[in-house]
């Protein structure tokens, strides 16, 4: 579940004590990877062809992923089976 809260910094370095993120909160490509178990590299390469996870870009450089929209990615790609 999704817990809504206000906007975090746009650097959150480390996640909170639980290891949780509130819906708001902005992820770097490093801790993106470290959720998700993919590689930096395959980030970065779904960025260049425009596929993927949706993000923000702040400046020229900076790349962060609200946690909201990781989560509503994920569930998209969710395949259900017959259990």
């Amino acid at each position: 579940m999704i817990e809504q809260g206000t906007i975090s910094t746009l650097k959150p370095e480390k996640p909170q004590a639980n290891n949780t993120y509130l819906a708001d909160d902005l992820l770097t490509t490093s801790q993106l990877s470290k959720l998700i178990g993919r590689s930096n590299t395959s980030l970065e390469r779904d960025r260049r062809y425009g596929i993927g996870i949706p993000y923000i870009t702040i400046g020229k450089r900076s790349i962060r992923y609200r946690y909201s929209d990781v989560i509503a990615y994920l569930e998209k790609q969710r395949i259900n089976t017959q259990n």
